[in-house]
């Protein structure tokens, strides 16, 4: 964790907190939020006033035909490719891969007064999206 990140957690330990989990932390004032990058970038925190923010939507992006695409090469590599371990653990991964595309990953959208910001998720860390998206709701009508 970063000094920046290390500093909005000591802010947000100050206010009165709504809730807090993976996403983020959600006070009666502002929003700490992880910003995605990407799987392989790195993603920042992110303090926003809960005046600029203007709509948050969770959701659940699902990957069908990227998934099908995986869990066809995964079956072609399990059935093909030798030595058999090689094969095997290619083919497990890929179809491992296809399945969490497959099952989709939550995304909470926030915007803010011109630009908008995502967090992205795991699959099974889709009711921890939907809550928090449902915490700065609360709070927006709230104010």
């Amino acid at each position: 964790m970063d000094a920046s990140a290390s500093a909005a957690g000591k802010r947000a330990s100050e206010e009165p907190t709504e809730t807090t989990g993976t996403f983020g932390t959600v006070t009666r004032k502002r929003v700490f939020f992880w910003r995605s990058g990407s799987w392989f970038g790195g993603s920042c925190w992110e303090e926003m006033a809960l005046v600029q923010i203007t709509s948050v939507r969770a959701e659940v992006h699902r990957h069908i035909f990227g998934g099908i695409l995986l869990a066809l090469c995964g079956t072609a590599s399990v059935a093909s490719i030798r030595p058999v371990f090689i094969g095997l653990s290619v083919g497990v991964v890929l179809i491992a891969l296809a399945l969490l595309l497959v099952w989709g990953l939550p995304v909470v959208h926030i915007d803010i007064a011109g630009r908008g910001c995502y967090g992205r998720g795991w699959p099974w860390r889709r009711k921890e999206a939907f809550a928090f998206a449902a915490a700065i709701k609360q709070q927006l009508v709230d104010q």
